[in-house]
């Protein structure tokens, strides 16, 4: 999820039961999509009883906000933005299942998808190994 979208959780967003929670993720240009969760991750969005992220001001925090905390608890050169980059890709290479991904991180287009995804020296050389070891028709 984006800084925005987890700076906007809150309990009424979550659905569900036990091994089939979603959360509603309030998105980029006003749009909304259901993504699963697991149970514990509901838990701690129940325990929080109203916003994840709660302000002084009775409302959530801002994004910037949530970004920085998140970096003072993960080391000072992690972002969310690089650990979405990091789920794209380990979904993808769980699922390997573009559209499917695409749809978690709520992105438009394949193409924005893919731009998240990483492909290590392993991949490469199994793309190659198959490509080779093609039959020519």
């Amino acid at each position: 999820m984006r800084r925005a979208e987890i700076a906007q959780v809150h309990v009424d967003d979550l659905t569900g039961g036990p091994g089939m929670y979603s959360l509603l993720v309030h998105g980029k240009g006003s749009n909304e999509r259901v993504i699963p969760i697991n149970d514990e991750l509901a838990a701690d969005i129940a325990l929080a009883g109203g916003w994840l992220f709660p302000s002084q001001r009775g409302e959530h925090l801002t994004p910037r906000a949530v970004g920085v905390m998140c970096s003072e608890l993960l080391g000072e050169h992690v972002t969310l933005h690089m650990l979405r980059h990091k789920f794209a890709t380990r979904a993808y290479r769980g699922s390997r299942n573009l559209r499917a991904v695409q749809k978690l991180l709520g992105h438009s287009s394949l193409a924005i998808t893919e731009r998240y995804l990483d492909c290590d020296a392993d991949e490469m050389r199994a793309a190659m190994t198959s490509a080779n070891d093609q039959t020519p028709a």
